[in-house]
C-alpha cells in the first residue's frame, strides 16, 4: 500500500512540474509575442527581409513577436567554423517567423537548435514540382523560379518559398498550383498585398 502511495504521489509531482513548466512557457511566449522588437532588430529585418516593408502592419507586429520567441528559445550554432553574429540570428529568425505568421501551432517544436552552415547544404530527396522545374531547365523553358532551385529538392523548396513571398503575383500567374500549395501551407496570400 505504501509503495502505491509513493508512486501515486510521485506521478502527481511529475504532472504538476510538467503543467507548471508549460504554464511558464506559455506566459513567457505571450509576453514575448507582445513585446516590441528592438529597433536594431527591426533595422536588420528591413535590410535582410525584402518583404518586410510591404507587409501589413498587423502581420509585421506578429512577425516581431514570433521573432522574439525564436530568438529566446532557439540556439543558433555555427557549423564549419562559422561564428554566428546577432545580425545572422535576427535574419534567420525573421525568415523563419515569416513562415509561421498565420499558421496555428507551436514554434518549430522538436527543434531547439538551428545549425547555420557557411555554405550550401544538400539533401537527397525528390518531389513532383522539383522534377517539373528540372525538366524546364533542361529544355530551356523560362520559369519564375531561378535555375538554382534544381540544385536539390531542399533548395527548390527554399527558392519556391522565396519567390512565393517576393514575387507572389508572378508565381500565382505562372505556377498557380505551386502558389496554391504554398498559400495553403503558409495560410497567407502575399499576392493580395500588392493589389
Amino acid at each position: 500500500m505504501t509503495y502505491l502511495l509513493v508512486l501515486l504521489l510521485g506521478a502527481i509531482a511529475v504532472a504538476a512540474l510538467v503543467i507548471a513548466s508549460r504554464m511558464r512557457r506559455k506566459k513567457r511566449r505571450s509576453r514575448l509575442l507582445d513585446t516590441p522588437l528592438p529597433a536594431g532588430h527591426r533595422q536588420v529585418l528591413d535590410r535582410n527581409l525584402p518583404l518586410y516593408r510591404r507587409m501589413p502592419a498587423e502581420l509585421r507586429d506578429r512577425l516581431h513577436g514570433i521573432t522574439n520567441v525564436l530568438l529566446d528559445e532557439k540556439r543558433f550554432i555555427g557549423c564549419g567554423g562559422l561564428e554566428v553574429t546577432d545580425e545572422m540570428r535576427v535574419t534567420i529568425a525573421g525568415h523563419a517567423s515569416l513562415l509561421l505568421l498565420n499558421r496555428p501551432g507551436d514554434f518549430y517544436p522538436g527543434f531547439t537548435s538551428i545549425l547555420v552552415y557557411p555554405d550550401t547544404y544538400f539533401a537527397d530527396e525528390i518531389t513532383y514540382e522539383f522534377a517539373l522545374l528540372t525538366e524546364a531547365v533542361e529544355t530551356g523553358t523560362d520559369s519564375v523560379l531561378d535555375d538554382y532551385a534544381v540544385t536539390s529538392p531542399a533548395e527548390f523548396f527554399a527558392v519556391a518559398t522565396e519567390v512565393f513571398f517576393e514575387s507572389a503575383r508572378r508565381m500565382r500567374d505562372e505556377l498557380p498550383d505551386l502558389y496554391g500549395q504554398l498559400q495553403r501551407y503558409y495560410a497567407i496570400d502575399p499576392a493580395s498585398w500588392h493589389e
